[in-house]
Formats: structure tokens, sequence, C-alpha cells
């Protein structure tokens, strides 16, 4: 899991973009204690069809848990492939289609005893 501090929602150039802490080593894949962590952003281009199911009774705060691709397929020029992400978090459940996505880190990765810098 890893914390998400903002979702920019599809803008004129169809990107998504997620704000979060991506952990690169946990303690829990190797004998290391803390995590090694990163700011980043995730990006997925050309969304379409964006579903967002959320709860927030019961908030404290939004850790993204999975990234998955469901199926995949052509465009309708078919030109590209076109994937159906599902991305599970703590509060809920958003898919959608697009091209692809890429990760950007945006520090330098960080030694730190929890998850996330709790930059929020």
């Amino acid at each position: 899991m890893c914390r998400v501090y903002s979702l920019a929602f599809p803008n004129k150039h169809r990107s998504m973009k997620f704000d979060i802490d991506y952990i690169l080593e946990s303690p829990l894949a190797h004998s290391t204690q803390g995590y090694l962590i990163a700011e980043a952003e995730l990006v997925f281009e050309n969304v379409n069809a964006l579903n967002i199911g959320m709860d927030f009774q019961n908030f404290g705060g939004v850790d993204l848990v999975s990234v998955e691709i469901e199926n995949e397929s052509l465009t309708p020029n078919k030109k590209m492939k076109l994937y159906h992400f599902k991305i599970e978090l703590i509060v809920g459940i958003i898919t959608f289609t697009a091209t692809g996505f890429y990760q950007l880190l945006k520090s330098d990765p960080m030694h730190s005893i929890t998850s996330d810098f709790e930059r929020y």
C-alpha cells in the first residue's frame, strides 16, 4: 500500500494523475528495518470510461492497495492498445480505460520507519 495525497482528474489531455509516496523497498520483502520510499506521480494516459466508487465514512487517509489491468483490447482505430484498469483504494474502487501509464519519482528515495512521508 502507498499513501495517496491527491488525484488530478482527466484534463484536456485526458491524463489522470495520482500523487503518492511510492514504496521501493519494504521490510516485508527484505530483512531490513523500515521502508525505502520516494514521492512519485502515477500518471494514466488517454483516460476514458472513468467510474469512481468511494466511501469516506471511516476516513483516515487514502491508501492505494493495488493497480490491476483487468483486460486489454484495441482502440476503435486499432492503432493502440486500450487497457482496462482497476485501482483498489482503502476507501473504494476506481475503474477506467487508458492507453498506458507511467510513474515519475519526484524525489530521491529515502529510508523511513513508516510507509509514507506524512506530507499533509
